[in-house]
């Protein structure tokens, strides 16, 4: 659950318009009660299936196991089904590692939570720039730069 998600009870009635700003950025309000996480808001959108929400932590947990260069990396890749056995030719890791990754891949993308995905290694303090720039730029090139595509 990213920090900036959050929104007061308050403001649900002050500021409606704010609560639907955030929606609108991260797909989803968490509203805060007796400084608690009581409820969680999502935009609403007749005749679209609806995806699973995220699981923050699982999500993460993920991601830190395939590693956030790696997820942005082959992204294209790791959005297939029927992932190449040689995807991760090029890196040094055990076989094992390699199908641990992909599965974990296989669970994100299952999940849809590749979006999200991509705004967590955007959003890290502990990714490089350059990774960053590539996740923002397949963030854009699949979601659209507002994330509305």
């Amino acid at each position: 659950m990213d920090i900036d998600s959050m929104v007061p009870a308050e403001m649900l009635s002050d500021n409606f318009s704010a609560v639907e700003d955030v929606i609108a950025r991260y797909g989803y309000a968490v509203v805060i009660a007796d400084n608690m996480p009581k409820y969680l808001m999502v935009k609403y959108t007749p005749g679209h299936q609806a995806k699973p929400l995220v699981d923050e932590a699982e999500l993460v947990d993920l991601l830190n196991g395939i590693g956030k260069r790696v997820f942005v990396q082959y992204y294209k890749e790791l959005q297939q089904e029927d992932m190449p056995d040689s995807i991760f030719d090029g890196e040094n890791f055990t076989e094992n590692s390699k199908r641990s990754r992909k599965s974990k891949a296989r669970t994100i993308f299952k999940n849809g939570w590749e979006k999200r995905a991509l705004q967590i290694v955007i959003h890290s303090n502990r990714t490089d720039y350059v990774t960053k720039a590539k996740a923002r730029a397949l963030f854009a090139h699949y979601f659209g730069e507002d994330g509305q595509k």
